[in-house]
């Protein structure tokens, strides 16, 4: 009842921002606060004293826990520790299925004088993207509107009936039927895009829902030439085998991503329980 009574009242509620302190003292409702109780506006954030700014549209759900819960405490925690202590040492950094730009503005943010590179396909969370960059006043941040693969030209993209694009993927397994959409977008190698025209790629995220073989088949001169880090979203052992495979002779270390637990050193790229995993060769 009292939870029920807050959510009537949050809506009413102009200062959301300084209000939200005294509503976490009440540790009862710390799991129901970032799906339920909504905030649309500008997030200003602090991560190690570097500040940025990210758009919270409101209906977004990494947003809304990063609103309640902050950046260092709350989504992919230690997943973005890591791409931070990456990023601070990489002069080229790269974001494929960047969504809103969470990870690209933080790099932005840690490493000013890198050159970034930032895909997502989708055109409503590509506009929250480049928001993002704008609040923020970035000038080293280029995003392109494409879907990375191992092809040039137009392939069908699905994606889920929401304004909130939780998930979506060229390959159609990922969603299943139930209230999917679909519809066409650019495709190109990240190889065609960048290989000539940046001397060196230090850092990846790959993050593209079941379509990682794909998008690693069409940066191989990349990843041969310049050897860099890739922080990956690895969703079940037949993926993490083939991506293993196409790398091996690269001699990376592998270390599984567990968002409490921090970092552990493996020998096969497999589903876990956190999804994430990095491919390095220097991180330890």
């Amino acid at each position: 009842m009292i939870f029920k009574i807050l959510k009537i009242s949050w809506k009413l509620i102009f200062f959301k921002k300084q209000v939200k302190y005294l509503i976490t003292l009440w540790p009862y409702f710390k799991n129901k606060m970032y799906k339920d109780l909504r905030y649309e506006g500008v997030m200003n954030l602090k991560y190690k004293n570097i500040k940025f700014k990210i758009f919270n549209p409101g209906y977004t759900t990494i947003e809304n826990e990063i609103f309640w819960n902050g950046i260092e405490n709350g989504w992919e925690k230690v997943s973005l520790k890591v791409w931070i202590d990456l990023a601070k040492k990489s002069k080229t950094i790269v974001d494929i299925g960047a969504n809103t730009g969470i990870y690209t503005i933080i790099s932005a943010a840690f490493k000013k004088n890198s050159r970034i590179y930032s895909f997502e396909p989708t055109l409503r969370t590509k506009n929250l993207l480049d928001k993002n960059i704008n609040i923020n006043k970035f000038k080293n941040i280029e995003s392109f509107k494409y879907a990375i693969s191992n092809k040039n030209g137009v392939s069908k993209f699905y994606d889920v009936n929401s304004r909130s694009q939780y998930s979506a993927s060229l390959n159609k397994e990922m969603l299943g039927d139930e209230n999917t959409i679909s519809y066409n977008v650019e495709v190109k190698k990240l190889d065609d895009i960048l290989f000539n025209k940046v001397e060196k790629i230090d850092l990846i995220k790959l993050d593209v829902e079941m379509h990682e073989i794909e998008a690693i088949e069409g940066m191989m001169k990349i990843i041969n030439r310049d050897s860099p880090s890739i922080l990956i979203e690895i969703l079940n052992d037949d993926i993490g085998c083939e991506i293993q495979k196409k790398i091996d002779h690269l001699k990376y270390n592998f270390y599984n991503i567990d968002e409490v637990n921090g970092l552990k050193k493996v020998k096969k790229l497999t589903k876990s329980l956190g999804y994430n995993f990095l491919i390095t060769k220097n991180y330890l």
